[in-house]
């Protein structure tokens, strides 16, 4: 089949400014063969009614009202409703490239591969592939894990999934994880491919609001990471987790500093002292964690008191 179903699944809430821009850049694509899906998630301002006017509008539209659940609760909504073949997605305040659906989709299609991902523009800086790569599940897993390569993150906006992989498998955003749920989705799908082709196109425009949940600041927001992080080391091996580790490590720290800088010196000794005592000696022994990362690791697990001294004086 050349021309095979594409359902653009967007989660929508309280984006009354941007959403029209966000579904003009949908149904404008060259790729026509398009089920987007709006799913309003009790939104509060005027976004029920904008959604109900572009389905008016767009016979390609549906619409689909449910209670607010959270940007993985609408997202799995429009994963159940989906008919495509293909499964993309498009967050309600950015935009999308006109070609990036029919790039993304011949990617797919001519490398014979169950995941194809392109660059993305965020903060007025392009990320792109320097060539297409065609790589395999455990080459594409250390990529998206690698602090140094950006062309590969773990959102899920990016990239192009097969339908049947996610509905038969039953993988879903998980509604427990409130940062990094994309990054989750897409460890779990990524072990069930074959090979992932990376493709040297710019096709997805971020667009930053401070009060975004990604930019939110929430600590239990930030704690869910050590959670996530967690799973995703457990259920690693090899140069994966060791990758895996290093990339953990960096949040570990982040966040930490985050939180001494909030005043809520209880949660590292709740949450964060015990996940990094429990792999320390995984960092320790890793050549891809820092020598700065080990040592603060090294003080929050064993001099506590010492690195919230060290964090107020020189962070």
């Amino acid at each position: 089949m050349n021309n095979p179903l594409i359902s653009v699944i967007v989660p929508v809430y309280n984006v009354e400014k941007y959403l029209d821009r966000c579904v003009e850049s949908i149904v404008n694509q060259t790729y026509t063969n398009l089920e987007i899906i709006l799913v309003d998630d009790g939104s509060p301002d005027n976004c029920p009614q904008m959604c109900d006017a572009w389905a008016e509008k767009d016979s390609r539209i549906k619409v689909i009202h449910k209670e607010n659940g959270g940007v993985s609760s609408a997202r799995n909504a429009g994963i159940d409703s989906a008919t495509g073949e293909y499964i993309g997605f498009v967050d309600s305040d950015d935009t999308i490239d006109e070609k990036m659906y029919e790039v993304l989709k011949n990617s797919i299609v001519k490398e014979h591969v169950q995941l194809s991902v392109c660059g993305y523009k965020y903060n007025n800086k392009e990320y792109i592939p320097d060539k297409v790569k065609i790589v395999d599940s455990e080459s594409a897993l250390l990529l998206m894990f690698d602090n140094n390569y950006k062309a590969f993150e773990g959102f899920s906006v990016n990239k192009l999934y097969i339908n049947s992989i996610i509905k038969n498998s039953g993988i879903r955003f998980l509604d427990s994880y409130m940062v990094c749920e994309d990054t989750l989705f897409n460890f779990n799908y990524i072990k069930l491919c074959t090979n992932v082709v990376l493709i040297d196109y710019c096709g997805y425009n971020y667009f930053i609001r401070e009060d975004s949940a990604t930019h939110s600041g929430k600590l239990d927001m930030d704690l869910s990471i050590y959670q996530m992080t967690d799973y995703f080391i457990s259920n690693s091996r090899g140069p994966v987790k060791d990758t895996i580790v290093a990339w953990s490590v960096k949040f570990w720290i982040s966040k930490t500093h985050y939180i001494v800088g909030e005043r809520r010196n209880d949660l590292i000794y709740s949450t964060v002292r015990p996940t990094i005592k429990k792999y320390f000696r995984l960092i320790t022994t890793s050549h891809k964690v820092s020598l700065i990362n080990k040592l603060e690791t090294l003080l929050i697990s064993y001099f506590t008191p010492i690195f919230i001294i060290y964090i107020k004086i020189f962070k």
